[in-house]
């Protein structure tokens, strides 16, 4: 998807896995936004916008640039 210019990078990516894992360990081992039980391996353009301090794209991010929670955390934590 990448050499094919769909997604600019990794973190763009929503995978499904057919696998009973901790998804968002998945996540970050794959390093891609997000990971979803799915019957077989599929990996999709996200349509989430993009964390301004993480760059994951998340569907609490409400606009591209604005923090997600876990790094709403850490900023003001």
């Amino acid at each position: 998807m990448r050499r094919d210019k769909i997604v600019g990078s990794s973190l763009q990516a929503s995978v499904a896995v057919p696998s009973d894992e901790n998804l968002d360990l998945l996540a970050e081992m794959f390093i891609v936004s997000e990971v979803s039980q799915g019957e077989v391996l599929t990996v999709t353009k996200t349509t989430h916008h993009k964390c301004g301090r993480c760059w994951r794209h998340l569907p609490e991010v409400a606009e591209d640039g604005a923090l997600c929670g876990r790094c709403e955390d850490v900023v003001n934590g």
